[in-house]
């Protein structure tokens, strides 16, 4: 590709920029449906000494936590988020807090907390239709097992114990923890095959 020399101008060069209001409304829509198609991680917080309240908005009658932010942008954004299929569910936690959750089937649901915890997880609604789940699993419990594929069929056969959606279940996820490691912020991006060289310190336990 030839350079330019010193004191030349790029051919077409803009001049102005247009606002995304100012923009055919056809192209709007497009950009807001390839919005509202990104996958979000949805987090069920379990601790109960740091609950970690992430929003309310009024959706299908009730007060929900981390609804589609599209929903409250504006008319346009939420007619496109109103296209989708919602799943509506409702966690109990300890003190009688309440929790809504609305989801789509393309969203990962972060169970954070303990395995005791989610044993003890009390929910209501639609959670058959829910297809993605990430539990956090601490690696050390792991590296004395020979065969880890019936650790992670556990998880399998527990999850969907509690949320009864093993006919709807797809993916999976475990949150490798390390030591006391607490879960860290997770999106979509960071979600990694599990492999031995990430884990250099168990990497006996891989073999």
């Amino acid at each position: 590709m030839p350079r330019l020399s010193e004191g030349a101008q790029p051919e077409n060069q803009l001049t102005t920029f247009t606002r995304f209001g100012s923009l055919p409304l056809e192209l709007r829509l497009i950009i807001w449906k390839m919005a509202a198609a990104v996958p979000r991680i949805i987090e069920l917080d379990l601790d109960t000494n740091n609950l970690k309240r992430r929003g309310h908005h009024m959706f299908n009658g009730r007060k929900r936590e981390q609804v589609q932010p599209l929903l409250c942008v504006n008319r346009e954004s939420r007619a496109v988020s109103l296209e989708d299929d919602y799943i509506y569910f409702t966690h109990y936690g300890y003190r009688g807090v309440v929790r809504h959750f609305a989801i789509t089937e393309r969203d990962i649901l972060f169970v954070n907390g303990t395995e005791s915890q989610t044993w003890q997880l009390r929910l209501s609604g639609e959670t058959r239709l829910i297809r993605q789940l990430m539990i956090p699993q601490h690696i050390e419990k792991l590296g004395c097992m020979k065969d880890w594929s019936s650790a992670f069929g556990f998880l399998v056969w527990d999850a969907t114990r509690i949320f009864k959606n093993r006919d709807n279940l797809e993916k999976l996820y475990c949150l490798m923890l390390d030591g006391d490691q607490e879960p860290p912020h997770v999106q979509i991006d960071d979600l990694q095959p599990f492999t031995a060289e990430r884990f250099p310190q168990y990497a006996e336990a891989f073999k």
